[in-house]
């Protein structure tokens, strides 16, 4: 079987990925007219190993999607990154914090009555 389509829809909670598989000959006994080979790739290995091969063939022959030129394209991968960096710092700004709430509550600790705590 090749892959021939390579279908991800993101949805709120979940990615749906399908795949469309060319074969060679003929159809499996599964398989309905309608449905060619449509199949539901969610929980595969094999999807997973087409998709990077698919990934690593396009990136040693230096193919760019023709949408990744596209301005708005362009403008929304920034974006993302950008969220994405502020995102990490603020979750290392907030461990930070944790630790040094954490450290000046046990050194205040250390100078209060006993029996105090």
């Amino acid at each position: 079987m090749i892959l021939q389509r390579l279908s991800l829809t993101f949805k709120r909670e979940e990615i749906v990925m399908l795949a469309l598989y060319r074969t060679d000959g003929e159809a499996g006994p599964n398989t309905k007219a309608s449905e060619g080979n449509l199949v539901d790739v969610t929980h595969t290995e094999a999807a997973h190993r087409d998709l990077v091969r698919m990934i690593e063939r396009r990136s040693r022959n230096g193919e760019v999607d023709p949408d990744e030129l596209e301005p708005f394209y362009m403008e929304s991968v920034c974006r993302y990154k950008t969220s994405k960096c502020e995102e990490m710092r603020a979750v290392r700004h907030r461990a930070i914090l944790a630790s040094l709430v954490a450290y000046h509550e046990e050194q205040a600790e250390k100078y209060l009555p006993k029996g105090a705590a």
